[in-house]
């Protein structure tokens, strides 16, 4: 193609086609309409995700409580024939066969629930869990706490059958007033403010700030040991 070819050819006039476009997204030729092309069904990532952290707190909640209720009934019966058994606490195991056999099994589990928040906020805080699970994660570790808390206090509030002790308020929330083992009962009675106190702090850790709040949860694990040697001490 010579030069003079060329140029008759760039300027030979371009033909375009535009068709009239309906604004519901139909091309028009003519008289003929063309329906728009489908566009496909879009799924928000979040829709599903959302669903399912609905449901871990209610699994979590599910299996703290058949967790407590497994320690209750083969806990509870062991303990009661134990202590009926043992010589030295005659006097005291009337009051003792049943109301603070649950007691202590309700006790033995809320040790196990707040105990396995350990690990699970270590991962977390550690952010050693995957992003698209941190939100399962976070919900499964406040269930747990919470759970835990709970059933501290149905340890404590079921002492209140044990009327032969004469147990009142002041007995069950004061330090070394318990009549029976006072040294273990305390580090029970102070182990779970411990714990409750620096659990509900996650509800503040904004007005606390982050760095001070961070700190204040590291003695949680003080509170558990606490509970540990009551555990220990209260035999």
């Amino acid at each position: 193609m010579t030069v003079a070819a060329k140029q008759s050819f760039s300027d030979a006039p371009r033909l375009t086609c535009s068709a009239p476009v309906d604004p519901s997204g139909a091309v028009k030729l003519g008289r003929v309409v063309l329906p728009p092309e489908p566009t496909p069904p879009t799924r928000s990532p979040s829709a599903g995700t959302g669903r399912a952290l609905r449901g871990v707190p209610g699994r979590t909640a599910l299996g703290a409580a058949l967790l407590t209720a497994a320690v209750v009934v083969i806990r509870g019966g062991a303990r009661r024939r134990h202590i009926e058994l043992r010589a030295g606490h005659v006097h005291v195991a009337a009051a003792m066969n049943t109301w603070t056999a649950v007691s202590r099994s309700l006790g033995l589990a809320a040790l196990a629930l707040l105990a396995f928040t350990l690990p699970v906020g270590l991962l977390f805080g550690r952010r050693l869990v995957a992003r698209d699970r941190r939100a399962e994660v976070r919900a499964a570790h406040m269930t747990l706490s919470l759970s835990g808390l709970s059933v501290a206090v149905l340890h404590v509030v079921t002492l209140l059958g044990a009327t032969q002790l004469a147990p009142d308020a002041a007995r069950l929330l004061v330090p070394w007033r318990w009549p029976y083992r006072q040294t273990a009962t305390a580090l029970g009675v102070l182990s779970i403010y411990v714990v409750a106190l620096l659990g509900l702090t996650y509800y503040t850790r904004r007005a606390l700030g982050w760095r001070r709040w961070r700190i204040a949860r590291r003695f949680i694990a003080v509170g558990l040991a606490l509970a540990v040697l009551h555990v220990i001490g209260g035999g």
